[in-house]
């Protein structure tokens, strides 16, 4: 449930077992996570991959490709919005 006026979650009930935080983070960064042990695969395999994400920004920058970013960036945006009019419709209060 959402506060009504700071729009935080302040109770979860999972959503009956498919949480819509998870299905509409424009990032998609959540994960569900039930298991420690799967939870310490996650994040070793995360940390891993760390370099290499740091190499290709880095790259991008040194090269000032700015197209790869700002692509992206675009790609990202239009996630978001696709999420947040998938939300309204799903959401959206009757009259």
């Amino acid at each position: 449930m959402l506060h009504p006026e700071k729009g935080r979650v302040i109770a979860c009930d999972l959503c009956d077992g498919e949480p819509k935080c998870i299905e509409y983070c424009p990032e998609e960064a959540l994960t569900l996570i039930s298991d420690d042990k799967y939870f310490n695969e996650t994040l070793s395999s995360t940390i891993e991959n760390l370099p290499k994400e740091i190499e290709r920004i880095s790259d991008v920058v040194r090269s000032r490709n700015w197209e790869t970013l700002f692509a992206e960036a675009k790609e990202r945006t239009l996630r978001l919005e696709e999420k947040l009019k998938a939300l309204n419709i799903k959401f959206k209060p009757k009259h």
